[in-house]
């Protein structure tokens, strides 16, 4: 099974502020984003993290191998290189890529713009605005995956898959 999730920032104090998450510390934060992860997530699954993922990467070379299945980075403004990345145990990590839901074509990126040429009018899979912008966008065909809208947890395939259908 696939899953998508973006903007966890483990280890980040300051962003439970920011969104106003229900934690009291990052700790806190972080045991039950990666009891929720694992909750859903066995190690046959996929999961795409659309960047974000800690806010340091000594933190994040803690938290990779805590959490289940194979894991691919959409890399976000907080990552580290895709090389970074894979040595802590992404199994890939992309600026962005495009693949198939069902019979659409989407496009996954970690900060949103507007898709154009061939893209135009297809769908997106997005993070980075976190709770500040809306959880799905119909008219613009964007979804944001940023864990503030999804109970902090990695959204099955089939969950974006109704909404885009």
């Amino acid at each position: 099974m696939r899953f998508y999730v973006s903007d966890n920032h483990f280890g980040h104090f300051r962003i439970i502020q920011y969104c106003k998450r229900p934690y009291e510390t990052a700790e806190q934060m972080d045991a039950d984003m990666i009891a929720k992860w694992n909750a859903v997530v066995t190690n046959d699954d996929e999961v795409w993290h659309l960047g974000d993922f800690a806010m340091s990467y000594d933190h994040a070379k803690t938290i990779v191998p805590q959490l289940n299945g194979r894991k691919i980075l959409i890399l976000g403004n907080h990552d580290k290189s895709s090389q970074q990345m894979r040595e802590i145990g992404f199994a890939e990590a992309h600026q962005s890529w495009k693949l198939k839901i069902g019979f659409k074509s989407v496009t996954l990126m970690h900060r949103p713009r507007p898709l154009t040429g061939y893209d135009a009018g297809k769908w997106l899979l997005h993070g980075h605005v976190h709770n500040h912008e809306p959880k799905v966008d119909l008219e613009n065909k964007r979804i944001n995956l940023s864990v503030e809208w999804w109970n902090y947890s990695p959204v099955p395939e089939i969950e974006i898959a109704k909404i885009i259908r």
